[in-house]
């Protein structure tokens, strides 16, 4: 009997043992595991992005856009019209909006290109004049000497050669600018006509995703209609809150700015607010560029140096507000990005494509994060950008 209870104790504590060894592993931080994979699919997907620059970034464009709208077509077809026809009714209307904002942009910005040459030789003066009461501006005063230089002093030719010059740089890009947007529109436009069949055909193929953010089910085999019809509409979901989110924070940064110009007297507040509007998809450098220029017109067009500073500083203490405290308290933490990410997916989308890639970068990370999250051979993706 004794060697009986002797040896249940003794299994009895092996159990133990092997139950806190077993806690023991359960607690230690598991290791992120990426096989070479997932490294030769992004090494391959930007060599696509330099290669292939005009075709997708149109493309990604119209993508973004295709989330955004969506719900309007959606809306537009329980009224009983045709997706096609919805289709062409939203962006014909998106067109018009785009095409009168620009009509009613573009003459106060010219102006303000006009104006630049006579602006940065007056900031020269003004800094030519307090020169000799402040100290350490020389390298200022070099750069905006060298700016002017540039900006005033070019070679003499005639008034016929530079029209003819600037006529012919102008058709060019308006030709280019015009077959870009056309480009965008028509595949906007395929992609909501089409509805959910052509992205619902593409994720489901995918190997395996996950649907649900509690329990996820994860979808194997190469074709699974009912359970990639309900990813599709959980990614779509995210990506138009996300989108129609910052847009409207944005449009509020915009109508703030332009509120905060108005008041201060720099004049053309439409125009300054657009800027902000734009410049706010740019974490960082966006806001940065801003209130620089901002500031650039407030000294040319007050005089008093203190008075001047009241609407940069405004704008700054605006994007101040909105990124540390607007942004994270409506996007919540799930949708929240490393800095260091965003800065450097930044800085390579707008090496990769220009202005374009820096304004559609954030957006597009965070696309492809929500992606990612229920593809699983990306799952490793949402763990290295999160903060």
């Amino acid at each position: 009997m004794q060697r009986i209870i002797s040896a249940v104790r003794s299994r009895t504590d092996r159990v133990a043992v092997h139950h806190e060894a077993d806690e023991r592993q359960s607690d230690r931080p598991r290791r992120l595991r990426i096989g070479p994979g997932p490294w030769l699919a992004i090494l391959a997907a930007l060599v696509v992005m330099v290669i292939a620059k005009e075709l997708i970034l149109p493309l990604v464009l119209a993508l973004l856009l295709s989330f955004l709208l969506r719900p309007l077509v959606r809306l537009l077809a329980r009224r009983g019209m045709p997706l096609p026809l919805g289709s062409l009714l939203v962006i014909v209307a998106l067109t018009v909006g785009m095409g009168l904002a620009i009509s009613g942009l573009q003459r106060p910005f010219t102006e303000w290109m006009t104006k630049l040459p006579d602006a940065v030789r007056h900031i020269r003066e003004r800094i030519d004049d307090a020169q000799g009461s402040l100290k350490g501006v020389d390298a200022a005063t070099k750069a905006l000497h060298s700016l002017s230089e540039v900006a005033g002093a070019a070679p003499a030719v005639s008034p016929l050669e530079v029209h003819s010059q600037e006529s012919g740089s102008w058709m060019l890009g308006a030709g280019n600018a015009a077959l870009a947007v056309l480009e965008v529109l028509l595949m906007l436009y395929f992609l909501l006509s089409s509805g959910d069949r052509l992205l619902l055909r593409y994720v489901s193929l995918l190997p395996g995703l996950r649907y649900g953010s509690t329990a996820p089910d994860v979808v194997m085999g190469s074709y699974n209609s009912k359970n990639a019809a309900a990813v599709v509409a959980e990614i779509e979901d995210m990506v138009f809150t996300y989108l129609a989110t910052i847009t409207v924070i944005n449009l509020l940064v915009g109508l703030a700015v332009g509120l905060i110009t108005w008041t201060a007297g720099v004049g053309n507040p439409v125009l300054w607010g657009a800027m902000a509007f734009l410049l706010n998809y740019l974490p960082y450098i966006g806001p940065l560029a801003g209130v620089l220029i901002v500031a650039l017109a407030s000294f040319v067009t007050i005089p008093d140096g203190g008075q001047a500073l009241i609407a940069p500083a405004a704008y700054a203490g605006t994007v101040l507000i909105e990124g540390n405290v607007l942004t994270p308290l409506v996007l919540g933490k799930r949708l929240e990005i490393h800095p260091l990410v965003v800065f450097v997916w930044l800085l390579l989308l707008g090496w990769l494509w220009g202005m374009a890639g820096a304004i559609l970068a954030v957006p597009l990370l965070m696309v492809i994060k929500i992606f990612s999250e229920r593809i699983r051979g990306l799952g490793f993706f949402p763990s290295l950008i999160a903060p």
